[in-house]
């Protein structure tokens, strides 16, 4: 790294010594060219491998010291999804090793060389310039010290946000049956506004830095050409390399513009990082259910994405958009010029250096293209197990792609050797003047390092690509039938209003496993009012049936009815405003227990704090509520952990009810609790099934055996229906799971 550095200023004293014959001006950037390919080359495998170890050794270790922290630790509101904080911090820890700190260091290098050599060419010119370094890096260290303690509280709310979404996509069964993404996206958009509010207070950090960085680089110029015109006669040759210098300082004056272009690429990153988390976040939640099912789409793989797709299309749009179109504009414009001024030398140097320069930044996006895509697809699934962001790392086959670097950062050298070995030819017969050969040897000279800039993002243009193919693909997934999401809440329904609910031959099977039919052949019918019970044995089909009923999935065939109306003609929203489900799992959110229970509103009005009293009342948990400190207002913590099984069931029954159901599906709701808090349970579930259709999904059958009706599966068909006595006088497959039970005692 620090001898690549060397190359560029150790070039200026070969280009600027006119002692030295063409031909060994020609060797000499050859040897530039060779030394500066081997080094780019081993530092950059080198720096590959190290960031590679150190973010997986980094990954294994910030897995395990969260393993080891208190309970309380993950109830904190501000304690982010372990897939989120590995997969940011990780990658962000991978390119600043991998890409950042070997720059930094070939930087450094450069500049201490630089100074160097301007010390033993024109130490007087270098003492009058050198005033300026001080000033800048002090202006700079205070500035960085800011955006820092700025960029820390961003990075604590967009944890925040990672653990919101963390906890929507894990209950994603439940956000749909109660329709409440839009209430979830609001509560994520104010997250990332929250965000963007801090981030605007980095503005003015941005303004003092460039304004004295341009102050300090004009100033440096300024001196420059004063010491210059003052040692005109004795420092000619001085003068010379002092414009070399000013030539490679437009390339550092791009830079500086490109910092500029950052004074508006801070807010514009900022707007995009907000616009798109949220698109991706709104697009998600709208997906069909068998979205969810994939492997690659488990929660953890959902929250990294979110994490990182955003950030990855906002790197190319804010600052480097503009640098890439500086780059550009300034290889085109430099062609021309050579061209234009002389048009055998401009060219061989055009088509002669600058070919083999473009197809190697071609071939670099291509190959990190497939690279990206493959190692998107491989985290995204290890996203989905505990240790998801420690298995998911670059593969060493990566390295294959530091070779197509090279040519970017050394064919300058080899461009120069060409550029004087036919120059060298025009020149002695008078074809070519000085002037026109300098001018065309010098406009090429930079176009080539326009292109070499231009290909330096070509990591940031195919992370973009891969992100936004992805949100294009989440679009094109969206459901036709999810514009009933904006439906007026006061518009009449198009559903029927009583709750019966009606099978006819209705068979179904996931869409990843197409050749397994689930359901085979459901034939059912339930009266408004009826309560009514599925049972059986693991794997048959009851809580399949549920999310049919839900229309989490459609029936592969048949159809299902509910009051009267097939529900695949009726909206989804429209339709599951009818229906409550109460799942095995209950899921809370780090909110209180008022919004936990407003959730179940499919809509954005306030209900009135007498309902939501009402509606803890019928669920039996509206004394240990008063009893709070709090009330309503009690935090529930993460996963609502901070209340035991029977609370957080009943908390999750006041959310169904509260939507006032036609329909009630409870998924075997008991089936974790204790026999303590499964009594408190089944008393609030009998209340909350007076006056509407229930139908509950039960492996203890004590809980279901007064239902109206009961529903035997086996193996994806129903097998036996009647009340709990009529069945057990058939003794069939209904009689053997009571005694199990030791439910026949009650024949």
């Amino acid at each position: 790294m620090i001898g690549a550095g060397t190359a560029l200023p150790l070039m200026d004293i070969v280009f600027g010594r006119d002692e030295i014959n063409r031909f060994t001006r020609r060797l000499y950037d050859v040897y530039l060219f060779v030394a500066k390919f081997v080094l780019t080359y081993m530092w950059t495998f080198i720096i590959a491998v190290t960031a590679m170890r150190t973010t997986k050794a980094l990954r294994v270790d910030f897995l395990r010291q969260t393993l080891r922290q208190d309970v309380f630790f993950f109830d904190l509101p501000v304690t982010s999804s372990v897939s989120g904080q590995v997969n940011k911090n990780g990658n962000l820890i991978n390119q600043g090793i991998s890409e950042k700190l070997g720059l930094i260091i070939q930087a450094c290098s450069m500049f201490i060389t630089a100074f160097i050599v301007a010390f033993a060419i024109q130490w007087k010119l270098t003492l009058i310039i050198v005033g300026i370094v001080p000033v800048n890096l002090a202006v700079t260290a205070v500035c960085v010290v800011y955006n820092t303690v700025y960029e820390y509280r961003i990075f604590d709310i967009y944890s925040q946000a990672g653990a919101l979404a963390q906890e929507v996509f894990a209950s994603i069964r439940t956000v749909h049956s109660f329709w409440a993404y839009p209430k979830l996206s609001k509560k994520f958009e104010a997250v990332l506004e929250e965000a963007r509010t801090i981030g605007r207070k980095k503005l003015p950090v941005y303004a003092i830095l460039f304004s004295v960085e341009f102050f300090c680089i004009y100033c440096g110029y300024g001196l420059a050409f004063w010491q210059g015109i003052l040692a005109e006669d004795e420092y000619s040759t001085g003068a010379t390399d002092n414009i070399v210098v000013i030539n490679d300082g437009q390339i550092v004056e791009q830079g500086s513009h490109s910092r500029l272009l950052e004074l508006n690429g801070a807010y514009a990153r900022l707007e995009v990082i907000k616009a798109y988390k949220l698109e991706l976040f709104e697009n998600t939640l709208k997906q069909e259910m068998s979205f969810f099912d994939e492997p690659m789409n488990t929660a953890g793989a959902l929250v990294s994405r979110l994490s990182r797709e955003p950030t990855n299309l906002q790197e190319p749009m804010s600052a480097n958009l503009g640098l890439i179109f500086v780059n550009i504009v300034n290889l085109a414009s430099s062609c021309v010029l050579a061209i234009a001024v002389g048009w055998k030398l401009g060219l061989v140097l055009v088509f002669g250096a600058l070919p083999p320069l473009v197809f190697s930044g071609w071939l670099r996006i291509r190959l990190e293209y497939k690279l990206d895509n493959d190692t998107a697809a491989r985290f995204a699934e290890s996203s989905g197990l505990a240790a998801e962001a420690v298995t998911a790392i670059r593969t060493v086959s990566s390295l294959g792609l530091e070779r197509n670097i090279l040519d970017s950062q050394s064919v300058s050298f080899l461009t120069m050797a060409l550029g004087f070995c036919y120059g060298g030819r025009l020149l002695p017969t008078g074809e070519y003047t000085s002037s026109q050969f300098y001018t065309g040897f010098i406009a090429v000279i930079f176009s080539g390092e326009s292109a070499a800039i231009f290909f330096q993002f070509s990591t940031s243009i195919t992370k973009a690509r891969v992100s936004t193919n992805y949100i294009f693909n989440l679009r094109r997934l969206l459901s036709p039938r999810s514009d009933d999401e904006g439906e007026d809440d006061d518009a009449p329904s198009k559903c029927g209003r009583n709750g019966t609910v009606a099978c006819h031959d209705v068979d179904f099977s996931y869409p990843q496993r197409s050749h397994v039919k689930v359901l085979k052949g459901v034939n059912t019918v339930i009266e408004s009012g009826q309560f009514a019970a599925f049972v059986g044995a693991s794997g048959c089909g009851k809580t399949t049936l549920i999310s049919l009923l839900e229309r989490f999935y459609d029936p592969t065939n048949g159809t299902i009815s509910f009051g009267g109306v097939p529900i695949r003609t009726q909206g989804k929203r429209d339709y599951r405003k009818k229906l409550a489900l109460v799942p095995q799992e209950p899921v809370l959110y780090q909110e209180s227990i008022r919004e936990n229970i407003k959730l179940g509103i499919d809509s954005l009005k306030e209900p009135a704090e007498r309902d939501i009293m009402e509606t803890c009342r019928q669920a039996n948990i509206h004394e240990f509520i008063t009893s709070l400190p709090e009330g309503l207002d009690t935090w529930c913590g993460s996963q609502g952990f901070q209340l035991s099984g029977g609370q957080r069931q009943r908390i999750a029954i006041a959310r169904a009810l509260i939507r006032q159901p036609v329909l009630l599906l409870l998924d075997e709701s008991t089936s974790a609790l204790d026999s303590a808090s499964e009594k408190v349970v089944k008393a609030a579930l009998n209340q909350a099934a007076e006056g509407r259709t229930t139908i509950s999904v039960a492996h203890r059958l004590s809980t279901i055996k007064d239902a109206d009706i009961i529903f035997a599966f086996s193996h994806g068909r129903i097998v036996e229906s009647g009340k709990h006595e009529q069945l057990l006088q058939k003794k069939g497959m209904y009689y053997d799971m009571c005694l199990g039970q030791s439910l026949d005692r009650t024949a």
